[in-house]
């Protein structure tokens, strides 16, 4: 360690300092569904910039699709991605963004399917039941036929009950009742409906 003097860098005072190796640990579930919350223990330097993350194996140290801080403690929880796979939980050192420990997981495919009316009133209230994993983001939405995943007319979510009661557009003609995974947007189920 040096102190260093701006006005013309003059060494004024040094020490020596002896930087010992850092390592992590990490406990996480093998396998898991897509879209779901895990529980990672971890043990490691716990700097204030650590992160646990979550990323594909391809990826590099610093990039990710979802983290937590490690100041969150241990057990911590983290995101899973909604794509199905095989991922990396990993201990990041913050500060470097350098790798210190990682560990395998494989992401299972969830399903879901929504059970419309056949036909609705036009502007009025229906009901549909559903099956799927009701994550709090999730939602039902009705939409047109080639409308994007992420584009609705009305949409009610999972989390306010099963059935769930949904608005019909103004306008009639066909439409899509869908189950979103409301974390990224990903379609599991739709089902056909006309409006009159």
């Amino acid at each position: 360690m040096r102190y260093i003097l701006g006005q013309g860098v003059q060494l004024l005072a040094k020490t020596a300092i002896t930087l010992k190796a850092v390592s992590a640990t990490l406990q996480a579930p093998a396998v898991a569904a897509a879209g779901s919350k895990i529980d990672v223990a971890w043990q490691g330097p716990a700097n204030q910039p650590d992160y646990i993350s979550i990323a594909r194996p391809d990826q590099e140290a610093g990039r990710y699709l979802y983290y937590t801080y490690a100041k969150q403690g241990s057990p911590l929880k983290l995101q899973l991605p909604s794509e199905p796979g095989t991922y990396e939980v990993r201990y990041i050192l913050g500060s470097e963004t350098r790798l210190l420990a990682r560990t395998a997981i494989t992401i299972q495919p969830v399903t879901a399917s929504v059970s419309p009316p056949a036909t609705a009133a036009a502007n009025a209230l229906f009901e549909v039941q559903w099956q799927g994993p009701g994550y709090p983001p999730d939602y039902i939405a009705i939409a047109k036929p080639g409308m994007p995943d992420n584009r609705y007319i009305h949409y009610v979510y999972t989390r306010t009950g099963n059935p769930v009661k949904l608005k019909a557009p103004e306008e009639a003609g066909t439409y899509e009742v869908r189950y979103i995974m409301g974390q990224e947007a990903r379609l599991l189920d739709r089902k056909t409906i006309t409006v009159k």
